[in-house]
Formats: C-alpha cells, sequence, structure tokens
C-alpha cells in the first residue's frame, strides 16, 4: 500500500517504497484512496509520491483527487446513518446497506463501476406505506451519489481514460509505471 506520511508545507507525502503494490497499480490507487478518505482534519494542496523517484501532483491534479475522496467520505457518512435505507424491518433494508457498501467499494476502483451498481439497482415499490419513506429516501440518495459522481473531474476522467490506473499514470505523466 501506498503509506501516508504525513503533511509538509501543504503536501501529503505517499511512501511508495515499502509498498507491495506497483505504484498507480489499482491496489494502491484503491489504498489511496481509502487513507486519503480518512484525513479529515488536514489540508493539502500537492500530492508527492516517493519511491525510487518522486513524483508530485500539483494542485490541479490534487484538486481532482481531493474532490473525489470528499465523495467517498459522504458516502462514508450515508452508510453509517441507519435511517438511510429505511426501516430494519423493511425486507430491502439489508440489500440497501450491501448495494451502498458496494457501491464505496467500487468507489475505490473505478467509478464507472459504482456508477453500474447504482444504475442496474432495482427496486419494487412497496406494498406496504410504512416503507413507502424509507424507500424514497434511499432511492433519492442513490440519484444524490449519481449526480454527485458524474459531476466529478475524476469521473470525467476514467471516462475518457478508461480506469483509475491510467489518470494517476496520466497525472504522473508516465505511461507505464512498470
Amino acid at each position: 500500500m501506498c503509506i501516508y506520511r504525513g503533511i509538509e508545507n501543504r503536501v501529503a507525502i505517499m511512501d511508495s517504497i515499502a509498498s507491495p503494490y506497483e505504484l498507480y497499480s489499482p491496489d494502491c490507487i484503491n489504498s489511496q484512496l481509502k487513507q486519503l478518505a480518512l484525513l479529515t482534519d488536514v489540508d493539502f494542496d500537492r500530492i508527492r509520491y516517493e519511491e525510487e523517484m518522486i513524483i508530485e501532483f500539483d494542485e490541479q491534479k490534487t484538486s481532482v483527487i481531493k474532490e473525489y475522496v470528499s465523495l467517498i467520505r459522504q458516502v462514508e457518512l450515508i452508510g453509517l446513518n441507519p435511517d438511510s435505507f429505511g426501516r430494519k424491518e423493511d425486507d430491502y433494508y439489508q440489500s440497501r446497506k450491501k448495494l451502498l457498501r458496494d457501491v464505496l467499494d467500487s468507489l475505490y476502483q473505478n467509478p464507472l463501476i459504482a456508477e453500474q451498481k447504482i444504475m442496474e439497482y432495482k427496486e419494487p415499490e412497496p406494498t406496504r406505506g410504512i416503507f413507502l419513506e424509507g424507500y424514497r429516501r434511499f432511492g433519492g440518495i442513490l440519484l444524490n451519489i449519481l449526480d454527485s459522481l458524474r459531476k466529478t473531474k475524476m469521473y470525467s476522467l476514467v471516462k475518457q481514460l478508461g480506469d483509475m490506473r491510467n489518470v494517476f499514470l496520466q497525472f504522473a505523466e508516465m505511461k507505464s509505471a512498470a
């Protein structure tokens, strides 16, 4: 994993030397996004990757990553709120929780897969009125996540370049990390 080492002069330092993953591999990106999502009380303008060489993303490239990490944090917070899924007695409560976990896991890998998971989710309208509010709330949450996701620059870049690895390689001005 890329190991977060701290902030120096508003630069987040990621140590890639000790990582068992290839620089900018899907596992490396996944690990990095998870670590950055945990940084709620610090701010930074750039990201530096220290490996055999030092790669530092400028503020513009870093802002793309920060915007995406912010979306990930929002989805994590939604998942922590039990009210997001309706009433626990609802037959679809657990499937909603599972979907949101799957969407979150997909966000760490590829926003296009997260989008697909949301788009493919189908749930019939409840037959009992007591579950209607939860059904509507969760549907609204999914639409908001989808809308927010599609507005991120990371989503646009992944759509253009194919996957997050290619985005990170382009940011690093590399053709390959191997």
